[in-house]
């Protein structure tokens, strides 16, 4: 059952979640950069409240600061430090993942290494000539995302579109970096299914380890 601080905190996220994406084709840049760094913030402290794993904290408090640092403009060294913000925060959830991967979950990441693979490639060579001197930090970086996205698909469901959505939300801010044309509201897009991807890895992580925990319990009890 979930505790009264967990409760709060994803309360508060969501709320702070609707704020956030309500601003931004509203043209309330003021509120979307005050709530910006209160997304990963607050779901971390769910997680922390939640008795997630420690893992899983660090990779949402990473991306927070990788949040705060993008915040200043694709052009400055502060991307760049952003963007490996995130890429150490996809170590942290990669491990986080594959220690929650069902036994019988072998052939489905396989196939899901090659569908993520071929489009992370594909990724690669669309965006490659946009690029300039960002493309190898790019190109890591995409790899990165797409192993979360493959190990998101061992834990459970929600892991997995948890997975997926993040690996949208970022493609789109890459064909962005390289100038290639845009969907209208494409900045509410990237937020809406970045918000949703970390959610629900956070909550498929959280909700294999309890299943887990219950499974351990019974066999104890046996």
């Amino acid at each position: 059952m979930r505790s009264l601080a967990a409760s709060v905190c994803l309360f508060l996220f969501g709320i702070v979640s609707c704020i956030h994406l309500i601003a931004h084709p509203v043209g309330w840049t003021s509120v979307e950069g005050a709530t910006k760094p209160a997304l990963m913030s607050l779901l971390a402290l769910y997680v922390l409240a939640s008795k997630g794993q420690c893992a899983l904290i660090f990779a949402l408090l990473l991306s927070c600061a990788g949040d705060i640092l993008l915040m200043q403009g694709e052009s400055s060294s502060a991307f760049l430090i952003g963007m490996s913000c995130f890429g150490a925060g996809h170590v942290f959830l990669i491990y986080a993942l594959k220690s929650q991967h069902r036994p019988n979950s072998a052939r489905i990441v396989r196939s899901a290494a090659t569908i993520y693979a071929l489009l992370c490639a594909g990724l690669i060579l669309l965006i490659a000539p946009g690029l300039g001197s960002m493309s190898i930090p790019v190109a890591v970086y995409s790899l990165l995302l797409a192993a979360t996205a493959t190990a998101s698909t061992g834990v459970n469901g929600k892991a997995a579109l948890g997975g997926a959505l993040f690996f949208i939300s970022d493609t789109l801010i890459a064909t962005r970096l390289a100038h290639l044309p845009q969907l209208p509201q494409a900045g509410l897009i990237v937020m809406a299914t970045y918000i949703a991807g970390q959610y629900l890895l956070a909550s498929g992580l959280l909700k294999s380890a309890t299943a887990a925990n219950v499974l351990r319990r019974s066999d104890a009890a046996e």
